[in-house]
C-alpha cells in the first residue's frame, strides 16, 4: 500500500509541479512583455496625473519648475516636460536673435527686409540643451544671419538657421548663398530635423515657408541662463520625441495628440512609451504635459532570462522532485499508520498507537481512529468480562447444585433413619433422642443451604461491597460480644491486643469474617484455654490475627482449609459446622484485595488478615 499511494502522489505532485514551471515559463514567455508594459503605463499615468496637480500650484519660477522635473525623474526613471499651445517649453524662458537689414524670400518672390524679424530659436535642434548656443548668441551682433521658418501668422518658427561669424551683410556680394555654398568651419549652423523633414509634406495652407537673410541686430537671452538649461531635456531620444510633438502641434492644427497616446518608439534596439496629457492654466490655455519612460530593463531581463530558463528550469525540476518526494512521504506516512492500526483492529490487537504530529485532517482522523481503537477496547473487555462473569455464574449454580446434593445427603438418610425407628415403634424409650436428632439435622441442613447461598453470591462477581470508615476495635468488640456465650461455655480466657486504628471496608462483611475466625478458634481451643486477638498497624495497613490454643493443622492440609465443604479429618479437632466459612471469609477478603493467611504456631493455629487504613 505504501509503495503504490506514494508513487501515485509523488508523480501526481512532479506533474503538478511541472505544470506550474510551464505555466510561469510560457505566461512569461508569451504576457510578462504585455504585462510589464501595461503596468509601467499605468504607474507612469499616476505619476503624471500627481506631477500635474503640483505643477499647477506652482508659480512661474523656472527653478522650481526644474526641480519638480527632476523629482519626477528620480522617483519614476521617466522624463517629463511642459509645453504652452505654441509648442515652447513652459519651464524655458525663451532667448531670440532679432535680424534685420536684409532680404526676405516667399513663395520664390525676394523683397527688401522693412522690418526687423525676432526668431525664437526654442525650436532649433540643440537649443534646449546646449548651453555654449547661449553663451555664443553674445557674439552673434552685426554678423550675416540666413535662417529658414514657417511662418503661421505673426509667429515664425525657425527649422535651420546658419551664422556667419566671420562676415558682414555688406561684404556679402548676394544674399542667400551661405545654404547653397555650403556650411564652412567658421560658421554655426542650428536645424530642427524633425520639422524640415516634415515641413515639405504639409498640407496646411495657413502655413508659409520663408528664408529671411541680414545681420542680427540684437540678441535676448535669460538673465540666468545657468539655470535655463533644463536637465530632462539632455535625453536625445526625449528632446526628439519633444521636436516631433511641436512639429505635429505646427503642422496638424487640427489633430489632437491626446488620441495617439500611448506611443511607442524604438531607438537603437529599445523601445519606449510616450504618454501626452491636456489640461489648461488658470487663464483656459492648453498646456501639454509629455512623458517618456523606457523599456529597456525589462528588455535586457528577458534576453537574460531566455539563456538562463535552461537553468531555471533544472533547478526547478530539481527542486520539484524533492517537493513531490518530502510531500508524497509526508502525506502517505500517516495514512500507512492508519492503515496498520486498522488492520491490527481488525485482529483485536488494540496496543498500536498512531502518532499524532499535525493538527489538520489527518491528524483528526488518527485521533479519531485511535479513539475508535480505545472504545473498541473497552467495551470488548467489557463483553468479556461480561461473558467471564456469565461463565462464573453458571459454574457457582453447578457448584452449588453439586454440594447441595453431596452434602444434604448425610443429614436427610439420618432423618429418614430416624423417622423409621420412631414410625416402627422399635425404640419408644427413646423417642426424645430421635426427635432431637432429626431436629439438628434440619438446622444443619438450614445453616448448610444459607451458606451455600452466600457464597454462591460472592463467586457469582455480581456482589457489590458497601466500604466505609470504622474503627477495627469496635468491629471486634461486636463480634466479642456476639460470641460471649460460647465463650463462657467453655471457659475460654481471651487475650486482646487491639490498636486504635480505622480502617475503609465493609463493615458487616469484616465482622462476618472475623466471626468465622473467632468461631473456629472457640472451636478448637481446649476448655480454660487462651485465645488472642491482635490487631497492629503499620504505615498503610493494619494486620488483625486471632490466635488459639491447641491441635495445629497438618501442613499439607493448610493451603486446603479455604475450600469449600473442606474440614480437616483429624482427631481431636470438631467436625460440626457446614464447612464452608473459611471459604465465604476467603471471598470476602479477596473481594477488599487484602491478605490473609493460615499457619501454625508453638501452642496452636493463628489466623490473620490486612486492610487498609486511612
Amino acid at each position: 500500500m505504501k509503495s503504490r499511494l506514494f508513487l501515485k502522489l509523488f508523480f501526481l505532485t512532479l506533474a503538478l509541479c511541472m505544470l506550474m514551471v510551464g505555466g510561469i515559463y510560457i505566461g512569461q514567455t508569451l504576457f510578462f512583455d504585455e504585462y510589464y508594459e501595461s503596468s509601467k503605463i499605468g504607474e507612469l499615468s499616476d505619476s503624471m496625473d500627481e506631477f500635474q496637480k503640483q505643477y499647477l500650484k506652482l508659480d512661474d519660477g523656472e527653478r522650481a519648475n526644474h526641480e519638480l522635473e527632476r523629482s519626477f525623474h528620480q522617483e519614476t526613471n521617466a522624463w517629463i516636460t511642459v509645453l504652452d499651445e505654441k509648442g515652447y517649453v513652459k519651464t524655458l524662458e525663451d532667448y531670440t536673435l532679432t535680424i534685420t537689414g536684409g532680404f526676405v524670400e516667399e513663395g520664390g518672390i525676394v523683397a527688401n527686409m522693412d522690418q526687423e524679424y525676432t526668431i525664437p530659436l526654442a525650436y532649433l535642434e540643440n537649443s534646449l540643451s546646449d548651453t555654449s548656443i547661449l553663451e555664443a548668441l553674445e557674439n552673434y551682433r552685426d554678423h550675416v544671419l540666413e535662417v529658414k521658418a514657417i511662418a503661421k501668422g505673426d509667429e515664425l518658427y525657425p527649422y535651420e538657421m546658419v551664422v556667419d561669424k566671420e562676415h558682414h551683410l555688406n561684404n556679402r556680394e548676394s544674399p542667400f548663398e551661405i545654404f547653397d555654398g555650403g556650411i564652412d568651419s567658421y560658421m554655426d549652423y542650428m536645424r530642427n530635423r524633425v520639422l524640415d523633414d516634415r515641413i515639405d509634406h504639409t498640407r496646411e495652407q495657413s502655413l508659409k515657408k520663408k528664408i529671411l537673410y541680414g545681420k542680427v541686430d540684437a540678441t535676448h537671452t535669460p538673465e540666468q541662463y545657468p539655470f535655463q538649461m533644463n536637465p530632462v531635456l539632455s535625453n536625445r531620444v526625449f528632446l526628439e520625441q519633444v521636436k516631433a510633438f511641436q512639429a505635429d502641434l505646427l503642422l496638424r492644427p487640427g489633430h489632437d495628440p491626446i488620441e495617439s497616446s500611448p506611443k511607442s518608439y524604438e531607438r537603437n534596439g529599445v523601445s519606449y512609451k510616450i504618454l501626452v496629457d491636456k489640461k489648461l492654466d488658470e487663464d483656459g490655455k492648453p498646456l501639454y504635459f509629455i512623458s517618456m519612460t523606457s523599456l529597456q530593463p525589462i528588455d535586457e531581463a528577458m534576453e537574460m532570462l531566455k539563456d538562463y530558463y535552461i537553468y531555471v528550469i533544472i533547478g526547478a525540476v530539481i527542486l520539484a522532485l524533492l517537493g513531490s518526494f518530502y510531500y508524497s512521504k509526508k502525506i502517505t506516512q500517516p495514512l500507512v499508520n492508519i492503515n496498520k492500526t486498522a488492520k491490527d483492529m481488525a485482529n483485536l490487537q488494540f496496543e498500536q498507537r498512531i502518532p499524532i504530529k499535525t493538527t489538520d485532517e489527518i491528524g483528526e482522523l488518527s485521533e479519531s481512529i485511535n479513539n475508535l481503537s480505545d472504545n473498541l477496547h473497552r467495551h470488548i473487555n467489557q463483553l468479556q468480562h461480561e461473558i467471564q462473569k456469565e461463565k462464573q455464574l453458571e459454574h457457582t449454580r453447578k457448584n452449588f447444585i453439586a454440594g447441595v446434593s453431596h452434602e444434604l445427603k448425610t443429614p436427610l438418610s439420618i432423618i429418614q433413619s430416624c423417622t423409621a425407628i420412631l414410625q416402627d415403634g422399635l425404640a419408644k424409650d427413646r423417642t426424645d433422642h430421635y426427635f432431637d436428632a432429626i431436629n439438628r439435622e434440619v438446622s444443619r441442613m438450614d445453616r448448610l443451604i444459607v451458606d451455600m447461598l452466600e457464597l454462591a453470591k460472592y463467586e457469582s462477581g455480581t456482589f457489590q461491597l458497601q466500604p466505609e470508615a470504622f474503627p477495627v476495635k469496635e468491629a471486634i468488640h461486636n463480634v466479642f460480644n456476639q460470641l460471649m456465650m460460647k465463650i463462657q461455655e467453655k471457659q475460654l480466657q481471651i487475650h486482646m491486643d487491639v490498636a486504635d486504628v480505622t480502617v475503609l471496608a465493609d463493615q458487616h462483611r469484616i465482622e462476618q469474617v472475623l466471626s468465622n475466625f473467632l468461631s473456629n478458634a472457640i472451636k478448637h481451643t481446649p476448655p480454660a484455654g487462651q485465645v488472642k486477638i491482635e490487631a497492629h498497624p503499620d504505615s498503610d495497613h493494619v494486620r488483625i490475627s486471632i490466635i488459639n490454643e491447641g491441635e495445629p493443622i497438618e501442613e499439607t492440609q493448610l493451603k486446603r482449609i479455604w475450600d469449600q465443604f473442606y474440614q480437616e479429618k483429624k482427631a481431636g479437632r470438631a467436625k460440626d459446622g457446614t464447612g464452608l466459612g473459611l471459604a465465604i471469609s476467603k471471598n470476602i477478603l479477596k473481594l477488599h484485595d487484602a491478605e490473609y493467611s493460615a499457619q501454625n504456631t508453638d501452642s496452636g493455629v493463628c489466623f490473620s488478615f490486612t486492610l487498609k487504613r486511612i
